[in-house]
């Protein structure tokens, strides 16, 4: 009879202390809601944004949010003010997703419009090229920021001196240099 009283209290202990655990993680998880409606609240209903938190990684959150929503330029703007910051990780990854906008935005153009769109596409994968080797200037073995220069690299027209226009005329002939020698259109990464 002792051992199943004993069994009782342990029993009873055992949900006791489950419930407390539980009351425990919902008081967390109305603090955080709580918390995350106020941020909401102050970043749409008196028009401060988010990127005026002092923690770099809620700007890049906002930076975020806002490409997702369809505000590029202001997103394109969050992101250069954290490449120019002080935090390499957020700085690398700014660029990065800076590249990738350029790059999406240029394979869009191209493939839509075609070869007509090239001189409006141009710019964008220059920009896209300059971040992303600047990330890489960081991190030099990130792959997918390798994959997306080589990508823009092989959308983009090569560029030649003057002295190298006059030697490589010959062979003009035998390559075409840019994009539209590529069969088919890349799909990948950005």
């Amino acid at each position: 009879m002792a051992y199943h009283l004993k069994l009782v209290w342990v029993m009873a202990l055992c949900l006791a202390l489950s419930l407390l655990a539980t009351a425990w993680t919902g008081l967390e998880l109305y603090r955080s809601t709580r918390y995350n409606q106020a941020l909401e609240k102050q970043a749409h209903n008196t028009g401060v944004a988010i990127t005026d938190l002092t923690l770099p990684q809620a700007r890049y959150a906002e930076a975020a949010r806002l490409m997702r929503a369809g505000r590029s330029s202001d997103a394109i703007a969050a992101y250069a003010k954290l490449a120019a910051g002080d935090d390499a990780a957020l700085s690398i990854a700014a660029h990065f997703n800076q590249g990738n906008h350029y790059l999406r935005q240029s394979i869009s153009l191209l493939d839509n419009e075609g070869l007509a769109a090239y001189d409006r596409a141009a710019p964008q994968l220059s920009m896209a090229k300059a971040h992303y080797r600047q990330a890489l200037r960081v991190k030099p073995d990130w792959v997918e920021a390798k994959y997306n220069l080589e990508l823009a690299l092989l959308l983009s027209p090569a560029l030649q001196s003057a002295t190298d226009s006059e030697e490589e005329e010959e062979d003009d002939s035998k390559a075409t240099h840019g994009w539209p020698s590529i069969p088919g259109f890349p799909r990948g990464m950005p």
